[in-house]
């Protein structure tokens, strides 16, 4: 009798976040994120020389997603990273594919592609530059309630950005890898 008692417990203690859960994943959701993106930069002087070094900067990012069949994920963002000289913008689409571990816990991972647009901060739009990017990433999910979700995960970001500097030297500035790892929170209205 204990047994079904504790049984009934659980199962009402429990089933309508199961149930909140499984809806969350068959709807749309949007977000914010805090991103920690990391820049491998090589840059090539007017008479040869190179120096290759990795930069980071800490943005945001805001996102609108649509669940389907409890399994898989359509995700467009933008996002906005101020580094020290420059900034960087995305606009990026992904497909991600959710592993559930748990009634309120899942994996995932997925692939993406979109733009990357790169501009100093002293100089004009004309020196900026724009080039694709595309990448995979994966992460984990985390449902807390029937409108919130909380996400962490780590984003490979591969592109090629050229953008050639005026000055008197004629430097080229490029960038070939933006890997970032995020933590977001999105919710479902």
């Amino acid at each position: 009798m204990q047994l079904l008692i504790r049984t009934l417990f659980l199962l009402v203690l429990f089933l309508p976040q199961v149930y909140a859960a499984e809806n969350f994943f068959n709807t749309s959701s949007k977000g914010f994120a805090l991103i920690h993106q990391q820049a491998d930069v090589e840059i090539t002087s007017a008479t040869g020389d190179r120096s290759v070094y990795s930069e980071t900067a800490t943005g945001l990012g805001v996102f609108a997603e649509k669940y389907y069949q409890q399994k898989y994920r359509v995700n467009a963002a933008w996002s906005y990273l101020p580094y020290e000289q420059y900034a960087i913008s995305e606009v990026v689409v992904s497909v991600d594919y959710m592993i559930p571990l748990h009634y309120n816990f899942s994996l995932f991972g997925g692939l993406a592609g979109g733009i990357a647009l790169h501009k100093f901060d002293n100089s004009s739009w004309s020196d900026a530059a724009l080039s694709p990017v595309f990448g995979a990433q994966g992460g984990v999910m985390l449902y807390v309630n029937e409108n919130v979700f909380i996400e962490a995960g780590y984003r490979f970001r591969s592109t090629s950005l050229e953008t050639n500097v005026e000055s008197p030297i004629g430097t080229e500035f490029t960038i070939d890898d933006l890997s970032e790892s995020y933590i977001s929170l999105q919710l479902s209205f």
